[in-house]
C-alpha cells in the first residue's frame, strides 16, 4: 500500500492530492502500485497535465492562501540553511520550470524562490515541510537557524524597497 488517502464515494472522482480525475482502475493503481503512485506524486501520472503550471487564477488563489499562512506565522522567514535546502530540493524536482523557477504542480504554481523563504510554507508533494509553527511570536528564532541569525537578517534574502526622501 502507498500513501493514498482518497476514499471516493463514486467514480470517477477528483483526486485533490494529484490534481486529476481518477477512475476506479487508476485509484487502485494509486493505492497498490508504487510506480504509479510515484508518477502521480511527481505530477506526470495518467490524467495529469504534464509540464503546465496552473492557470493564473489558481496561482493567485494559491498565493493568497500562502500569504495568509505567512501572516498567521508572524511573517517568519526560514533560516538561510533551510532556504538553501528547499531550493536544492526544488531544483532537483521534475515539477520545476527551471527557467522561471515556477512549480508546475496544480496545488502550487508558486515562484519557488519566494515560497522557500517563508517558514510557514511546504512543498505540495511533501518534499519539504513548514519550518515554523503558527503559535510563535516574531522574536523567536527559527529551528535550524545558525547562532545569531535573526529574522531581520533573514529578510535580507528579499530586501524591501526603500524610498529616498
Amino acid at each position: 500500500m502507498n500513501s493514498c488517502q482518497c476514499q471516493p464515494e463514486s467514480f470517477p472522482f477528483m483526486c485533490q492530492r494529484h490534481g486529476c480525475r481518477k477512475t476506479e482502475h487508476w485509484h487502485n493503481l494509486c493505492r497498490k502500485h508504487a510506480g504509479y503512485f510515484r508518477m502521480w506524486e511527481e505530477g506526470r501520472g495518467p490524467g495529469q497535465q504534464v509540464g503546465q503550471p496552473p492557470g493564473w487564477l489558481r496561482r493567485a488563489w494559491n498565493f493568497c492562501r500562502a500569504v495568509v499562512r505567512h501572516v498567521r506565522n508572524w511573517a517568519q522567514y526560514a533560516s538561510r540553511r533551510v532556504y538553501r535546502e528547499r531550493l536544492a530540493i526544488c531544483r532537483a524536482c521534475p515539477s520545476l520550470d527551471p527557467e522561471r523557477m515556477v512549480c508546475r504542480e496544480k496545488t502550487c504554481g508558486c515562484y519557488v524562490e519566494r515560497k522557500a523563504r517563508w517558514a510557514s510554507e511546504e512543498c505540495p508533494l511533501g518534499k519539504w515541510r513548514a519550518a515554523g509553527s503558527l503559535d510563535r511570536g516574531p522574536s523567536q528564532q527559527q529551528p535550524g537557524d545558525e547562532p545569531g541569525e535573526s529574522t531581520s537578517q533573514l529578510r535580507t534574502l528579499h530586501p524591501q524597497p526603500t524610498t529616498n526622501d
